[in-house]
């Protein structure tokens, strides 16, 4: 797990955002970063609960997870811009 300083440096990849439900990344602040290997990389907020919340992506994406952190407010910046893009 790293902790993302500047999330403006990662390329997001659409397979990742397709696999992740907008109403779920929205809701729990979760961005899908890429899927290799049947692996899904996802940021979420450095101050959530973090084993829970990769307990239940798991469960619901069932797939293997690789969870990095990143501040609460820039992620949300940074998800609204990619969801609002896709459906542009």
């Amino acid at each position: 797990m790293a902790a993302i300083k500047n999330l403006d440096e990662l390329n997001i990849d659409s397979t990742a955002l397709d696999i992740v439900p907008e109403f779920l990344a929205r809701e729990n602040t979760i961005l899908a970063v890429s899927f290799k290997e049947q692996r899904l990389r996802v940021v979420i907020p450095a101050d959530s609960k973090l084993d829970d919340t990769a307990e239940m992506l798991r469960f619901i994406l069932d797939v293997p997870l690789i969870v990095d952190t990143a501040d609460r407010a820039a992620l949300e910046a940074v998800i609204h811009f990619h969801y609002s893009a896709k459906h542009a």
